[in-house]
């Protein structure tokens, strides 16, 4: 049976009188980093001006589909934030599908996701910043009418919590179905144990782990190219 690991601190180090907790999520979102990291070094590797592999083949589909989402949701003004987009989607992508391997994903838990739409909610309002200055994002706040101020600011700073929370609550419930599945099969055959969980683990990790993933993606482009825009557009105008 598949062991699936909880959270918890694996190690407590004490430094200058603050206790760091390493925890098991923290464990498995760094392994899952170097592994894309190295990965895609490879894959990015001996590149040349006509592709003669199928490995570079392989790393320029895989650009040419970042690419795509990009121009068609951001436009070509936002080529720039492809590097950032591909590291959310398979970022998140790789975390959600650790499943597979009997491994609890750090995405079902919410300081991972905390993480990533906070990592979100600065990138967005940065980019804003740069693209109508200091004085156009601020202004933003309250076009078209001022009394719409708190809302708007509600609106901007609940974005991480919202986008932490989605990812958060469905890849916990595809986590704990998962758990419960493997608690019922005990004492079972080998055979049924093995065989009997493979439609779940194709709905929950793969299909739902990349539903997650493009999902949280396209909202965090959505929010930088509207954020952006109407910094703008105060700017402008």
């Amino acid at each position: 049976m598949v062991e699936f690991i909880t959270e918890g601190p694996v190690r407590v180090f004490n430094l200058a009188g603050l206790e760091i907790a390493i925890t098991k999520p923290m464990l498995v979102s760094t392994g899952c980093m170097i592994f894309l990291s190295l990965l895609f070094i490879f894959l990015g590797s001996g590149m040349k001006t006509i592709p003669g592999s199928r490995k570079q083949i392989f790393s320029e589909t895989i650009y040419g589909f970042i690419h795509g989402i990009v121009t068609d949701n951001m436009g070509e003004k936002y080529l720039g934030f492809i590097p950032v987009i591909g590291t959310f989607l398979f970022y998140i992508l790789g975390q959600n599908l650790v499943g597979l391997v009997g491994l609890k994903p750090a995405t079902s838990s919410f300081s991972t996701t905390l993480g990533l739409g906070l990592a979100a909610f600065v990138i967005i309002n940065a980019n804003a910043i740069k693209e109508g200055g200091l004085k156009g994002y601020l202004s933003s706040y309250v076009k078209p009418m001022p009394f719409l101020l708190p809302i708007t600011l509600m609106d901007r700073l609940i974005l991480p919590i919202s986008l932490a929370l989605r990812l958060f609550g469905n890849i916990l419930a595809a986590t704990v179905v998962m758990s419960l599945l493997y608690g019922a099969l005990t004492g079972l055959s080998h055979f049924t144990a093995l065989v009997l969980p493979i439609p779940f683990h194709a709905y929950f990790d793969i299909f739902d782990g990349a539903i997650q993933a493009v999902i949280f993606t396209f909202l965090t482009m959505i929010q930088i190219k509207l954020t952006a825009d109407e910094s703008s557009e105060t700017h402008e105008a």
